[in-house]
């Protein structure tokens, strides 16, 4: 399946560039597309000389991150490449992301989309102030063994041994236990209480906001990104 979709890449760029030299009258320079990148991004364009290149996100060609890596990274980086020949644009300027745009791309700086790792277990992790990322195994070790990260976007919090985890495809939640803190039972909530009450009672029972953000994944089956909103939006001020 993944010469299948290496192939669907470079039908897609052959595409494109056709489009793009269609309606313009310009001639895009012969690119040198490569499916070996690693880690987060999802694409990478770059030139050296005359020669240009674009290579792309193994992992995600085979997860769920396959869809907006053909849909959106490949106009993306095809852009890029556009820019770099013209010398129009040498980052995500106004002259990129007007021809990304054009390409059909959305325009937008950064992927959201999960990286599932191919090397070893992909393990989901809920940050100190309730977002998701997903770590490799080495990551995840080195976790377990006391390492701690801190995100360059404060909001996103910290990430360390007693924060929530689980087996990306697993039902199954591992949540530390926390030894700087007794951690009260779960509040009862009358029959037919709702998702918000729901919360409230895990928070007035002391849990974390993490726990809190499992808890509305795990029990209420909420997507991670409306468990956030429930507990910012339901948190004491």
């Amino acid at each position: 399946m993944f010469a299948e979709r290496c192939q669907e890449v470079r039908v897609k760029v052959a595409a494109l560039i056709a489009q793009y030299e269609t309606r313009t009258g310009q001639k895009v320079p012969h690119i040198d597309i490569r499916f070996d990148l690693r880690g987060r991004a999802a694409g990478m364009a770059s030139a050296r000389g005359w020669n240009y290149s674009m290579r792309f996100n193994k992992d995600m060609m085979m997860n769920a991150g396959w869809d907006h890596l053909i849909n959106d990274t490949v106009p993306h980086e095809l852009a890029h490449i556009i820019c770099f020949a013209n010398g129009t644009d040498r980052g995500h300027g106004y002259n990129w992301k007007r021809t990304c745009q054009a390409l059909g791309g959305s325009g937008e700086r950064c992927h959201t989309e999960a990286v599932t790792y191919a090397k070893g277990r992909t393990f989901v992790y809920t940050t100190s102030t309730g977002h998701t990322v997903n770590l490799s195994e080495v990551k995840h070790r080195r976790i377990q063994q006391g390492a701690g990260y801190t995100f360059k976007d404060r909001t996103k919090g910290r990430l360390d041994k007693t924060c929530a985890y689980s087996l990306l495809g697993s039902t199954m939640v591992v949540t530390p236990a926390v030894q700087t803190k007794a951690v009260q039972p779960v509040a009862a909530v009358p029959a037919g209480a709702s998702k918000a009450d729901q919360i409230r009672a895990q928070i007035r029972a002391g849990r974390s906001a993490a726990e809190c953000v499992q808890f509305g994944i795990t029990v209420l089956g909420m997507t991670a990104a409306l468990a956030r909103t429930y507990v910012k939006n339901n948190w004491p001020r």
